[in-house]
């Protein structure tokens, strides 16, 4: 078990490391965990967000069934990880303006109306002290993270990161998933080490 930081008042959340048995493309090891971007929309921008319901003003969601809220990625610098999801990868920043003025202790991008990355500076690695062993274990990369969108957003997310020069692997066919097998999927690496992989199920 990984732990981070969630504020600077020490409140501990905990990131869930794990490891599967699955058997992947040799340029890549087995999945973490997977997300899913909002089908539909242009990927040439800040992710779009379609309205949600079960969603209150406050922006906190109403049903409360358990669901994969956020994945924390160590990284060197988050404001210039935060542009790299957002023009390469096509996701919306959040709080960065809070954090480049220091107040908030970390950026995130949104995934979809339900789940975030959040992008933690690896400096803080070393103040992980809220469970024994932690410090220890903080500041790796998860082994991957998996992003499932529809197969036009699959295709342009795919130009979208040769365009800017970042390295992909070949695709490949039938990756299983949490839906069964993808018709095809691909991995990249962010600046910062995380390894992401892309699929799609339709």
């Amino acid at each position: 078990m990984i732990v981070d930081s969630r504020a600077t008042t020490g409140r501990p959340e905990a990131i869930a490391s794990r490891t599967s048995s699955d058997t992947m493309s040799t340029t890549c090891l087995p999945p973490v965990c997977r997300v899913s971007l909002i089908p539909g929309g242009s990927r040439t921008g800040p992710n779009p967000l379609r309205a949600v319901t079960g969603v209150t003003e406050a922006g906190g969601m109403t049903d409360h069934t358990t669901r994969l809220d956020h994945i924390v990625l160590w990284v060197e610098d988050p404001i210039a990880a935060a542009e790299f999801y957002e023009k390469a990868v096509g996701l919306e920043p959040v709080r960065l303006a809070d954090y480049s003025a220091g107040e908030a202790p970390f950026p995130s991008v949104r995934v979809n109306e339900e789940t975030i990355l959040d992008l933690m500076p690896r400096a803080k690695a070393e103040r992980m002290r809220m469970l024994p062993g932690a410090a220890e274990s903080s500041g790796h990369p998860v082994n991957h993270v998996c992003l499932s969108l529809p197969a036009s957003d699959f295709d342009a997310l795919r130009s979208r990161l040769e365009e800017s020069s970042v390295p992909v692997s070949d695709v490949s066919r039938d990756s299983f998933g949490a839906r069964g097998p993808a018709r095809r999927s691909f991995y990249f690496r962010d600046p910062d080490g995380n390894v992401f992989e892309a699929r799609h199920y339709d």
